[in-house]
């Protein structure tokens, strides 16, 4: 099949996160995305803000929150 005619598959993680627990919401992924992974899909995508819970949201959000920051690495095992 040239290239013109592939097709993509994305699949669209459906989940409520967790405010703040970045931890959480990486295993929520996880699961999710093991759970499909045999589907053929291509590109798994996140709502924005689902590792934070849409924390944005909050009154007392900053630019730089006092909890784990998202540039941490987490500690649950990676893909």
């Amino acid at each position: 099949m040239d290239q013109a005619n592939q097709k993509l598959t994305v699949g669209m993680l459906k989940a409520v996160p967790v405010k703040w627990d970045l931890e959480k919401n990486w295993t929520t992924f996880e699961e999710q995305f093991k759970r499909h992974q045999n589907d053929n899909i291509n590109v798994f995508v996140t709502p924005e803000c689902f590792l934070d819970g849409y924390s944005v949201t909050e009154n007392d959000w900053t630019a730089h929150p006092s909890r784990q920051s998202l540039y941490e690495p987490l500690t649950t095992k990676k893909l």
